[in-house]
């Protein structure tokens, strides 16, 4: 009976906490895991965009205004994308708000673009605000007369916005799974209390009445309505 004081409290050190540590750990880097696997394809999915866009307005075949606009459009998604293409100045030959064009663009991206080189940037809309992807492409264009000229094509989204709704929800099945796995641990942990703290009391009772002290027969050991007197009478028949 004795290994039954320390019992309980090997079960929550040994067995519990450790489950439950375990499982919080698993759960946690599964959706970091998840988050920038998804990050990361929304990266990849508007810089794969931005360079075909890009290689549509470099076509001369195709240099006419409403094929720009055309192609510029179509890469609107959704009104949180912003679409942006830029001159060798610097200066937006078009922008999502319109009021931004033939203004000085110092967007990321720009520079990149306007150097020649692709890829992806990743920036908060705002200090603690939601992060954005930046995809960016150079434009090569050849003039009349045979002059040519690098333009930047630039596009930036918040990506948490972009995932559909399936993806998003399965960020929170693992953060599910230890609230499940949580209330369970407290569930067995409260079964274990009821019966290995009424065990304890009944080991302190036999004791005492092995010293003569008869009055602790008369106590409930626990929320069992069993008294000592009623075991030992049992045992005793």
């Amino acid at each position: 009976m004795k290994r039954l004081r320390g019992l309980s409290a090997q079960l929550l050190l040994f067995i519990i906490l450790p489950l439950f540590l375990i499982l919080t750990t698993v759960a946690v880097g599964s959706v970091a895991i998840h988050q920038n696997s998804m990050r990361a394809m929304v990266g990849e999915r508007d810089l794969k965009a931005v360079r075909t866009a890009a290689a549509a307005l470099s076509d001369p075949a195709h240099a006419d205004s409403q094929h720009i606009r055309d192609v510029l459009v179509e890469l609107q998604a959704n009104p949180l994308t912003t679409v942006m293409l830029v001159d060798r100045e610097g200066r937006a030959v078009y922008h999502s708000d319109p009021s931004q064009v033939g203004q000085i663009e110092s967007h990321p991206g720009v520079t990149e673009a306007l150097a020649g080189r692709s890829g992806i940037l990743y920036r908060p809309d705002r200090p603690g605000g939601e992060e954005h992807v930046v995809a960016f492409a150079p434009v090569p264009l050849v003039r009349s007369g045979g002059e040519q000229a690098q333009w930047a094509l630039v596009v930036e989204e918040p990506w948490g916005q972009v995932v559909s709704p399936l993806l998003r929800l399965s960020l929170a099945a693992p953060l599910v799974l230890i609230l499940v796995v949580a209330f369970a641990l407290l569930a067995l942990w409260l079964g274990v209390q009821r019966v290995i703290q009424p065990l304890q009391r009944l080991d302190a009772k036999v004791l005492a009445l092995g010293q003569g002290d008869f009055q602790a027969v008369n106590a409930p050991v626990g929320h069992c309505p069993v008294h000592l007197s009623c075991c030992l009478a049992a045992a005793a028949i």
